[in-house]
């Protein structure tokens, strides 16, 4: 049984992490600052700290105190697109904070850090190319730099220190606990937040566009296990294309899933990102043949859990003023 840390644990991803690691037998420690996560989703036989990764002192206290064998870092800005407007906000969380957990494990002795990056780090050019994980990236945004810039200094640290890490360039994670109201990133989240509206599902185009996307519960499963893989060790992998169809199959699903008729429209504006489609080949080889859920039961699961939240009523992530000032 080993002693993991997962920051961001009380959000997504992190939330179902936790689970998976319990399933595992690990003892479990939750850090989040709870900004875009909530004490609901930590899992009762995970222990929650309250502490913010951009707290370096405290950072080192939390990680001295404990002797963590793995530490996975999923703790990340909540939301996207505040982010192209305070550019401090992102590199305060998504690299410095980073950094100072980073330097905390180096300093207590951590066996392997787990990292959730991005496959945003490709960026959207040569436009068709399935992206592996050799393709150079171009980022284009702050987001996706500062996730870079983390990929790169892991790298350094386990030449200079000896610290080992596998680095996920997480794609589109789909489940109970996502927040729809990001539903830009990703069709899935709009089409199930306008099925449950009554709306008609906004389609790119004529809907052809390829789309893809893995239940996070699978997502979960394999990163939780990631340190204890010889061969995964100091890797990259690109994650979350189990399912891939068109936004027109995936408009028609959604629909079912949520039992309403399937009402269409289109619009002549595309989110390129969404097309962006990436190679599993490389996870596939060190991880195995993996048991992937139907996407009838993801989005089957999707849709149960959005009935019980208040849809259409984003949550709003409010830039601290001072932060805000600071592009």
């Amino acid at each position: 049984m080993s002693k993991v840390l997962v920051t961001g644990g009380a959000g997504f991803i992190g939330s179902h992490l936790a689970e998976a690691l319990l399933q595992r037998g690990h003892r479990v420690v939750v850090l989040d600052n709870l900004t875009g996560g909530s004490v609901d989703h930590v899992p009762p036989s995970a222990r929650l700290v309250i502490e913010d990764i951009c707290e370096y002192g405290r950072i080192m206290d939390v990680l001295a105190r404990d002797s963590f064998d793995y530490v996975y870092h999923l703790a990340a800005s909540p939301t996207n697109s505040a982010l192209h407007h305070a550019r401090y906000l992102n590199y305060a969380e998504n690299l410095l904070g980073s950094l100072n957990l980073i330097s905390a494990c180096i300093q207590t002795d951590v066996k392997c850090l787990v990292f959730a990056s991005s496959t945003t780090v490709y960026g959207r050019s040569t436009a068709g190319l399935v992206r592996e994980e050799t393709t150079p990236p171009h980022p284009e945004d702050s987001y996706s730099i500062a996730k870079l810039a983390v990929e790169q200094e892991l790298d350094l640290t386990q030449k200079m220190f000896g610290l080992d890490h596998v680095i996920f360039r997480l794609h589109h994670v789909c489940g109970a606990r996502q927040r729809l109201e990001d539903a830009q990133d990703h069709p899935v989240g709009r089409f199930m937040t306008q099925a449950l509206l009554r709306l008609p599902m906004t389609l790119a185009d004529n809907g052809a566009q390829s789309v893809s996307f893995a239940d996070v519960r699978n997502v979960a499963t394999l990163i939780a296990e990631a340190p204890e893989i010889a061969d995964a060790r100091n890797q990259l992998f690109n994650i979350g294309a189990d399912h891939t169809c068109s936004e027109w199959e995936l408009a028609a699903a959604v629909a079912q899933a949520v039992g309403v008729e399937a009402r269409m429209t289109s619009t002549p504006d595309p989110n390129e990102r969404r097309a962006l489609r990436i190679s599993q080949e490389k996870l596939e080889a060190v991880f195995g043949e993996r048991v992937k859920r139907d996407m009838t039961e993801t989005l089957a699961t999707l849709a149960a859990w959005a009935r019980t939240q208040a849809i259409g009523q984003q949550r709003v992530f409010v830039v601290p003023a001072v932060w805000a000032m600071r592009q």
